[in-house]
């Protein structure tokens, strides 16, 4: 796709828009693993879109959503010449909510696979259904680790990341470079507790030590007045927190009001300090080293191009769930073509999940680990700092690039935080 991109670009009566929609086109060739015999050019083929449009994820649902209509569009809603139709469901971040509308779609409304769910909770609830259905569910979020290890599955595939991956290169960071004690503060359910412990168990293999645990509410934070009581009483050197959503702009905001974060420094993976919510942070937000497998001052040209479109087409600036989305939509539709359409040969589709590798990724790169079914990116040590951009006084920057980060596929490198 890159390649793509370079040689159009040239033309001045090319649109950026025309430019991704031909680049777009060629992705599905990268890989190409097995071709049935079955091509269903004049089936429509239906996709399950089951996001959070309600609740304290619904920016993120609607960011996710618009990254993949966006490349959709890329590819005129058509994939080895069946139309596309996109289904949408709204999981409220409840997991029998979450259900419920999986139910709807696989039974009423006929989808041929689903992508999408932010909540680990409602991921974990949906993975039987979609297993006793042989419907193909692909995680464009919900980073629940379990879902690529111990309970992974031939209809289960996650493009976007498990809880672990962000956690642990932060924690080894940290301990190398900040201080040897950690206070941590994270939502208590399957997230918050995996991102936890893969912190934890970074930090102690640098020679760290986790002096305190925070268990916070969720889905809604609260009243943040007394966590931050206890991040100040707690005598760490810094403090690790994992936050999404409006909950990461209500700790972020509170943890500079209550004069924190020039005290004991701030870090966690990227969720915390999101382009999405970094204009309600605004300068509460600087200085919080974060890692994540992707930033909007990356200089990859797939980059540099996807950040371009999303502010033309939405008059903002990009963020992770967006280039997700993007991302995840990009994977289907190369998997999809590969297979010329034909969504009922499991062993083809499944050959094609577990071992799709794309180039122009806004990320840097894209590959599916075959083992564990959850992708292998670089990912990024960055900090957020003041910009230039009169639109975006505040971003990520990266520091450096952390290489390649793949889950280790099982439990060993976890530290129970209880």
């Amino acid at each position: 796709m890159t390649q793509a991109l370079h040689t159009l670009a040239p033309h001045a009566n090319i649109t950026r828009r025309q430019v991704l929609k031909r680049g777009a086109v060629g992705a599905a060739a990268l890989t190409g693993l097995g071709f049935p015999n079955i091509i269903k050019a004049q089936d429509t083929l239906k996709i399950g879109v089951l996001l959070p449009y309600s609740g304290v994820y619904a920016a993120l649902g609607e960011s996710i959503t618009t990254g993949i209509e966006l490349y959709l569009e890329a590819i005129n809603y058509e994939i080895a010449g069946r139309r596309l139709e996109l289904v949408r469901g709204d999981t409220e971040v409840v997991p029998a909510v979450g259900l419920e509308q999986a139910r709807r779609m696989l039974e009423s409304d006929r989808v041929n696979l689903v992508m999408g769910v932010v909540s680990s909770g409602v991921a974990l609830a949906l993975r039987d259904y979609f297993i006793a259905n042989k419907t193909y569910l692909i995680l464009a979020n919900a980073g629940a680790n379990t879902l690529t290890r111990a309970a992974r599955s031939e209809y289960i595939y996650r493009s976007s990341f498990t809880n672990w991956q962000p956690a642990y290169p932060i924690g080894q960071y940290a301990a190398a470079e900040i201080g040897k004690t950690a206070f941590i503060s994270v939502p208590d359910y399957a997230a918050g507790h995996e991102s936890a412990s893969a912190f934890k168990a970074g930090f102690e293999a640098g020679g760290g030590e986790v002096i305190g645990v925070q268990l916070t509410p969720f889905p809604n934070l609260g009243d943040v007045a007394p966590f931050m009581g206890d991040i100040a009483r707690s005598g760490a050197e810094l403090t690790y927190a994992f936050y999404s959503g409006s909950s990461s702009l209500s700790f972020v905001n509170a943890y500079d009001e209550f004069g924190l974060k020039n005290a004991i420094p701030l870090v966690g993976p990227g969720f915390l300090v999101s382009e999405d919510g970094l204009a309600a942070q605004g300068r509460a937000a600087l200085g919080v080293r974060n890692t994540l497998h992707w930033s909007p001052t990356l200089s990859n040209q797939a980059n540099q191009d996807f950040t371009a479109l999303y502010r033309e087409t939405t008059g903002q600036r990009s963020n992770l769930y967006a280039v997700m989305g993007w991302d995840t939509a990009r994977y289907v539709e190369a998997v999809l073509s590969a297979a010329e359409g034909d969504t009922d040969n499991d062993a083809v589709l499944q050959e094609n999940f577990a071992n799709m590798t794309l180039e122009g990724s806004p990320c840097g790169s894209f590959r599916m680990d075959p083992d564990t079914h959850n992708v292998i990116r670089p990912y990024y040590l960055r900090e957020v700092q003041e910009t230039e951009d009169e639109d975006a006084p505040v971003g990520n920057v990266v520091l450096r690039e952390l290489g390649e980060i793949a889950d280790p596929g099982d439990d060993s490198l976890e530290s129970p935080i209880s």
